[in-house]
């Protein structure tokens, strides 16, 4: 996790009904299966990996909370509302019990590209990570995650490559980090599955 990050964190329970995050629960299970989401002590230090959002109005969406991929089981308290997210300032502003993820800043940019887009996958996988480097999965430029040179990578390749078409994309400076998304989350889901 990139610590520079001014995370500010309202530590009041967010108002989620099960409902509006009934899809993102829907897909969690799938995803875990598959090992696209969820915690390994052999890898990434041992932290767990992968996040899923969804758009709640115009900026501001609902994220699974840190550390939470982890958990076989999750209910709207592993949830938290993103509030306000600055990129090109670090910043970001977060209503719920636990931490928003770091890569709200990452969610946060696929949202503002595009008003249509409104759930956000982020898995980690191997194998979609060797499609990126043969060349069929787009891949950023080398760029730290969770940092605003991140999310500016990100904004750069929404305007000058086809990934708003293509709705997936591995992210060059964070191993096996690939993210999809869609206005549903289908969408966002069946994407990873055409590629893995």
């Amino acid at each position: 996790m990139n610590n520079n990050v001014t995370f500010i964190q309202e530590r009041t329970t967010a108002h989620l009904l099960p409902a509006l995050i009934s899809e993102l629960q829907r897909w969690r299970p799938a995803l875990r299966r598959l090992k696209l989401i969820g915690q390994d002590a052999s890898k990434y230090e041992g932290l767990a990996y992968g996040n899923l959002s969804q758009r709640l109005n115009k900026n501001e969406f609902v994220i699974t909370g840190s550390q939470t991929s982890g958990l076989e089981n999750v209910t709207e308290k592993h949830f938290v509302i993103v509030r306000e997210c600055k990129p090109r300032e670090n910043y970001v502003r977060s209503e719920g019990i636990i931490s928003a993820s770091c890569e709200s800043m990452t969610h946060a940019t696929i949202y503002a590209t595009d008003s249509s887009i409104k759930f956000v996958f982020h898995v980690h996988s191997p194998h979609l990570w060797k499609l990126a480097l043969a060349g069929n999965i787009f891949m950023t430029r080398n760029a730290r995650y969770s940092s605003p040179d991140g999310a500016a990578e990100v904004a750069r390749c929404f305007k000058e490559t086809n990934i708003s078409k293509e709705r997936i994309f591995a992210m060059g400076g964070h191993l096996e980090g690939i993210m999809s998304f869609g206005e549903t989350a289908d969408e966002a889901g069946e994407r990873l599955l055409h590629y893995f």
